[in-house]
């Protein structure tokens, strides 16, 4: 994954931070595009060869921050992974001040939850992956078999409801945990609802959307998943028309009106021939004209009408943050079962190096013992059973050290 960039809309050039001021269109500016990627499976934290979504986060925050910068162009090309990692990149697109507009090659499970709140998704193809709505937890069987065996647990008195889940988990109740899960798959099924409403939804479609199917993009942005399809050129060419017409309003009415981002979007998406299907809302929107894919020519834009100016509520709400709230408080119970899982199969692990350890000196000492058994049959001279009987006491303390081992073994 590259560092962020920025894309000049005067002539679509890529160029670094700190690169040239913005372009001049009439008599306003026309701000930079901030490029930021994300790829491969999220996880919260990064590691010392890769990138985790909290650095995705804080080049998202930059670029808000930016006073060059007027929009986001963020491209994601993810499966998934970690529910935290998909509720704090929601919640930061939710909290972001500029237009995001997601271009992506693949959009499933965390990556689609975190990106609900963008102002409009654009897959890369028609045949892009979107969707897999849902959540799991992968339990080791024998992993949790050997924590039943080896491991044992205290808890103290007043701690009846500590992980409760995995406590039931170990004995062979998956109801609790499961249930668990339930939850947060609904959570995530009601912000698909609320940020992408249904539009042209069938009842079978709903139901496999519900249950963490895949779709197509060309279905998700009919069933109202994702705006449309669209190159990333395209994407920019959106972006930068965007800008430039706030540079010229900004030029000549300075103290004028500015129009809603999720109107102003649609307007341009509609003026340059892309779909403009689905739009970040938080009410229910009315199933708008059905946009043919591939993107239809320039030729055809005079055609094409815009969408009507539609306001832009605010997304957050108090029943909102609760939710949000409830969501981080599930996935920290998760990460903390995870943890406990994780840190007993460290502990079996060192176990079983002691058992093999034991196992490998007591075979040794078994081999010194048939030897020196074999050895016994010295001639009947008062040297040779002096002989003898070094050789048996020499036998013996080796089995009383074989016990030793033996006892210790069977602690492990």
């Amino acid at each position: 994954r590259n560092a962020l960039t920025l894309i000049q809309p005067s002539d679509s050039a890529v160029i670094t931070v700190g690169g040239p001021p913005p372009a001049q269109e009439e008599a306003g500016q026309v701000k930079n595009i901030a490029h930021v990627r994300m790829s491969g499976p999220m996880m919260l934290d990064g590691g010392m060869c890769s990138y985790g979504v909290r650095d995705v986060i804080a080049e998202l925050r930059t670029a808000d921050a930016d006073p060059n910068v007027g929009a986001v162009l963020f491209e994601v090309d993810s499966g998934g992974g970690e529910s935290s990692s998909g509720t704090e990149l929601h919640n930061t697109l939710r909290d972001m001040t500029k237009p995001v507009v997601v271009y992506t090659q693949m959009l499933a499970s965390a990556a689609l939850r975190g990106t609900l709140a963008a102002d409009a998704i654009y897959a890369a193809h028609d045949d892009t992956d979107v969707g897999s709505i849902g959540s799991y937890i992968a339990v080791d069987r024998e992993q949790l078999e050997d924590i039943k065996e080896s491991v044992l647990f205290l808890y103290a008195d007043q701690s009846t409801e500590k992980n409760a889940e995995f406590r039931a988990l170990l004995e062979g109740d998956e109801a609790p945990l499961r249930k668990y899960v339930t939850t947060g798959a609904q959570s995530f099924i009601d912000e698909v609802e609320r940020w992408r409403p249904a539009m042209n939804r069938t009842a079978d479609e709903r139901k496999r959307m519900q249950g963490g199917a895949l779709f197509t993009a060309t279905d998700a942005a009919r069933m109202g998943l994702i705006s449309g399809v669209a190159t990333f050129g395209q994407v920019v060419d959106l972006l930068s028309g965007i800008l430039r017409a706030e540079a010229r309003q900004s030029g000549s009415n300075p103290a004028g009106t500015q129009q809603s981002r999720p109107a102003s979007l649609r307007d341009e998406a509609a003026r340059i021939g892309i779909g403009q299907r689905a739009f970040a809302t938080t009410e229910p929107s009315q199933p708008h004209e059905d946009v043919k894919h591939p993107i239809t020519p320039a030729a055809d834009e005079a055609t094409t009408q815009p969408q009507p100016p539609v306001e832009n509520t605010n997304p957050t709400t108090p029943e909102k943050q609760e939710e949000g709230s409830a969501t981080a408080a599930l996935t920290a119970r998760v990460e903390t079962l995870i943890q406990t899982v994780e840190a007993q199969a460290t502990t079996i692990a060192s176990l079983s190096e002691k058992l093999d350890q034991a196992a490998t000196e007591r075979a040794q000492q078994n081999q010194v013992i048939a030897s020196l058994k074999a050895g016994n049959s010295a001639a009947e001279t008062p040297n040779g059973r002096r002989a003898d009987r070094e050789q048996f006491a020499t036998a013996a303390r080796v089995d009383e050290k074989n016990q030793e081992l033996a006892s210790a073994g069977s602690k492990y």
